[in-house]
């Protein structure tokens, strides 16, 4: 695993500490779980990688139900769920259609494979989409966020 040096500066938004990258390296990084908000300071923190993952469900009260369970149990730190949309397929040999609701849902590489076994326990399709993308940048604050709220609490 990469380590990485950091500096934490004090609180930022909403009491959460604020990050500054001491080293460069490249990936996309957490700060370390237990730091307390406004603490001084260099801490060693781990690099993660930060994933969206894609599914659709077949209407608003599935998809709140799925997204629900999915933050409680801090497999997502967030779960957008989409406005409905129309969907084409093939399946079993033919082409269908059906309105869907999509989700975005932000998540860390290493809670991935219990993010799939979750949706795949909760879905109501026989074969769900489970699309992960990885994220390659972004706001470092909102990263260290999605890291912290996906934390395993192993």
């Amino acid at each position: 695993m990469i380590v990485n040096d950091f500096s934490c500066s004090g609180p930022g938004q909403a009491g959460a500490p604020r990050w500054q990258k001491k080293t460069a390296t490249s990936g996309t990084f957490a700060f370390r779980p237990g730091k307390a908000a406004g603490e001084q300071g260099w801490g060693r923190i781990r690099l993660m990688t930060a994933l969206l993952v894609l599914t659709n469900l077949p209407d608003r009260p599935s998809a709140e139900t799925l997204a629900g369970a999915l933050v409680e149990a801090r497999l997502a730190a967030c779960v957008n769920i989409l406005a409905p949309c129309r969907s084409v397929y093939r399946w079993q040999g033919a082409v269908e259609s059906a309105d869907e609701v999509p989700l975005l849902i932000k998540t860390s590489k290493a809670r991935y494979a219990a993010l799939a076994a979750a949706i795949r326990t909760l879905h109501p399709y026989e074969l769900p989409e489970l699309i992960a993308v990885p994220i390659s940048e972004g706001l470092p604050d909102y990263l260290a966020w999605v890291a912290a709220e996906t934390h395993s609490p192993d």
